[in-house]
């Protein structure tokens, strides 16, 4: 049993104020220091060699031009010519060694595995980025990261994460906490323990706003109790977002018309939704690089962690599986993506409960 808490009700005001350790472990600064150039963290790929050297700002001039994807932003828009890949498009052309490099960026700032076969992707993607900062070519967006823009690096991640959420998503995982974690959880917070759930990678916040539901569903009393619920994200942007817990009609798939009516309040004028004020209080939004330090020093009770290590490679996915594991009080249950699966040797304490549900042993 964790040291025990006066239960009380949480508010907005309390989360920002009462200076527990959940909060000062997710206080995660919004500044960053003075930025590093990127071309002196990683190495640049070629497409036949690889070397430890950084590209020194004077190669730009010597890689090739670059001419664009057939996933542009749908206002520009240019017939493939003959002889032209598939990244090629309004005159931009994402050349192999220009997209390796990007590529090692990503890896580096958020541990992302872009095999050349997702080139057209990513050419579609950061076209965006070029018409918005006006640049001639994928070269000279590459110039821009290597100089260590720190909100560009953050674009960079952003447009290539997917943000795709839904409530209630993979209906199974909150079928068992309800059944076999929730029941014991909300005991103790009654005897005055304090719970804490994590959702890492929430994008939207569907998933954290799903969690609070399914306590009060099993519990209606417990946003009166010290449970928390912390949503983390790379993206800043979808965080800004879902802060405000407020939904367009067309953003509720998952979630039932008995649940939407429960803990939603409607803006008709708007056609927009709002999670009750409750069910907000006992959720914190902060954003978090799972490949980074992770600020907090205490343990989980739950943590969700679903189709996120998908995006990254064997090696980063190797490494996250015992930090969550240490992140775990014991008993606690860790739920991954349905096409993901623990590594048993990297977490040895993780033992399956289920099609992606692990608890870790005392």
């Amino acid at each position: 049993m964790r040291p025990a808490r006066v239960a009380g009700l949480v508010t907005a005001s309390d989360r920002e104020s009462n200076g527990d350790d959940l909060h000062a472990f997710v206080s995660v600064p919004v500044s960053a220091p003075a930025p590093v150039p990127v071309s002196a963290r990683y190495r640049i790929l070629s497409s036949g060699d690889q070397t430890d050297q950084p590209v020194p700002k004077s190669a730009a001039a010597h890689r090739p031009l670059a001419m664009t994807s057939n996933e542009p932003a749908s206002h520009v828009h240019t017939p493939q010519r003959a002889g032209q890949d598939d990244t090629c498009h309004g005159g931009r052309e994402l050349g192999v060694q220009t997209f390796q490099a990007i590529a090692e960026i990503a890896k580096l700032e958020a541990g992302l595995d872009l095999p050349l076969g997702k080139r057209r992707m990513v050419a579609g993607r950061l076209l965006k980025r070029l018409v918005r900062l006006d640049l001639p070519s994928y070269e000279a967006y590459l110039d821009r990261l290597e100089s260590g823009d720190p909100e560009e690096l953050r674009r960079l991640i952003s447009a290539l994460t997917t943000n795709v959420s839904a409530f209630f998503r993979e209906a199974a995982h909150f079928d068992y906490l309800q059944r076999k974690v929730f029941p014991e959880l909300l005991h103790e917070a009654r005897g005055g323990g304090r719970i804490r759930l994590w959702s890492a990678g929430c994008a939207q916040g569907q998933e954290a706003f799903s969690l609070a539901m399914a306590l009060v569903e099993v519990a209606p009393d417990a946003p009166r109790y010290d449970i928390r619920i912390l949503a983390t994200d790379i993206d800043r942007s979808v965080l800004r977002s879902a802060e405000f817990g407020t939904y367009h009609a067309s953003m509720l798939k998952g979630l039932s018309a008995e649940r939407a009516e429960a803990y939603l309040i409607p803006d008709h004028a708007r056609e927009v939704f709002q999670v009750r004020q409750d069910l907000r209080d006992m959720v914190i939004f902060r954003p978090l690089n799972l490949h980074e330090a992770w600020p907090m020093p205490g343990r989980f009770d739950v943590i969700l962690c679903r189709n996120v290590v998908i995006y990254f490679g064997p090696a980063e996915r190797e490494a996250l599986w015992p930090r969550f594991q240490d992140k775990l009080n014991p008993g606690g249950c860790l739920c991954v993506g349905h096409s993901e699966k623990v590594i048993p040797a990297a977490a040895p304490l993780l033992e399956p409960d289920g099609h992606t549900i692990y608890r870790r042993l005392a």
